[in-house]
């Protein structure tokens, strides 16, 4: 996974006020596994961020195998998955990182405005989407292959040439 993924949803954060919502609730980012990538927030207690992460995985998981029994349509549904009130709840969506599906999910509370913090979500989604589908980890191939050198094609005398005027 693309290292500076941290350091480039925080920039997203900052540089988007449309996003405050956001900032001001959970927002995480969770692999299949439930492993958390990603957390916009600190907790006292690290086993609370893990349990979430698990949990976010699993309902997702669960959930799509439910979606199993729903007829086939051609549009190719982007299914999302909310459980809330009219001020507070949990909002997952689905999100692709180096091809790979992980789970964008925000627990959020004392919210004035759910549909903007949803729509928001969306957008973070798209972002994501947008930003980390072209960074793929380097082959094995790519990382034993030589690095292109400076002047690959330069003659013995040339390099005479240039160090005839040191004189050694």
């Amino acid at each position: 996974m693309r290292d500076n993924l941290i350091t480039d949803l925080k920039k997203y954060f900052n540089k988007n006020k449309l996003h405050k919502t956001l900032a001001a609730n959970q927002v995480f980012i969770c692999r299949g596994d439930g492993q958390v990538v990603y957390k916009n927030q600190s907790y006292e207690n690290e086993l609370d961020s893990l349990s979430i992460g698990a949990l976010i995985g699993g309902v997702w998981q669960a959930s799509s195998a439910l979606s199993a029994f729903l007829p086939e349509t051609p549009t190719g549904d982007n299914f999302r998955l909310s459980f809330d009130t009219s001020s507070r709840g949990i909002y997952i969506l689905s999100c692709k990182i180096d091809g790979k599906e992980y789970y964008l999910g925000c627990i959020f509370t004392d919210t004035v405005n759910p549909g903007q913090l949803k729509l928001s979500m969306r957008e973070l989604k798209k972002y994501i989407n947008n930003e980390f589908k072209n960074s793929k980890p380097k082959t094995k191939k790519e990382n034993n292959k030589k690095p292109d050198f400076l002047f690959s094609n330069i003659s013995d005398k040339e390099v005479d040439d240039m160090f005839s005027s040191v004189g050694v």
